[in-house]
């Protein structure tokens, strides 16, 4: 299976991803306020009150098409239903390797109907489109979706310093 294939879904992840369209934020921009609510509630520390963060600002500001950092949003029967961002730089313990998978993020109403996967693979796709011979991830825990999708572990939080897995996608 190469890199961007994506590996068989469950009957019904697989009619619900059939329904799911993946495009640019930079034409969408209408869910920029939505999203930001979406990053306050997940990433609080950041972007919730006394954070650094601006949700709405970061999110205009990846408003690109073919520059980093791009967000997409996922779209299922026509309503917002998750985001992904293709950035140049993430976790400060890691600024070596780059462009990163990041700010993932799918709402529990519409996990598991396949919209993570598509997202992933959407920035896969893009990546590929951009050039990219590489992409990393971060994540706090295992992730089963990205090793399906044939992404390397580079580092395992018991085996570094860091407290996150760290994941590699050969394009």
């Amino acid at each position: 299976m190469s890199p961007r294939e994506p590996a068989p879904l469950p009957d019904e992840e697989f009619r619900e991803s059939a329904r799911i369209e993946v495009e640019p934020l930079a034409d969408r921009k209408e869910a920029i306020p939505l999203l930001a609510k979406w990053f306050e509630g997940r990433w609080p520390e950041h972007y919730g009150p006394g954070g650094q963060g601006n949700a709405g600002l970061d999110l205009s500001n990846w408003c690109n098409r073919d520059q980093l950092p791009i967000t997409l949003v996922a779209i299922l029967d026509g309503e917002v239903s998750g985001t992904v961002t293709l950035k140049s730089r993430a976790p400060v313990s890691h600024l070596h390797l780059s462009p990163w998978l990041a700010m993932l993020l799918v709402p529990s109403d519409f996990q598991r109907k396949g919209v993570e996967l598509n997202l992933v693979f959407a920035v896969e796709e893009l990546a590929s489109r951009l050039g990219i011979e590489a992409l990393f991830a971060s994540t706090a825990t295992d992730s089963p979706l990205l090793t399906r999708r044939s992404w390397q572990i580079l580092e395992k939080p018991a085996e570094s310093s860091s407290d996150l897995f760290i994941y590699r996608l050969a394009l």
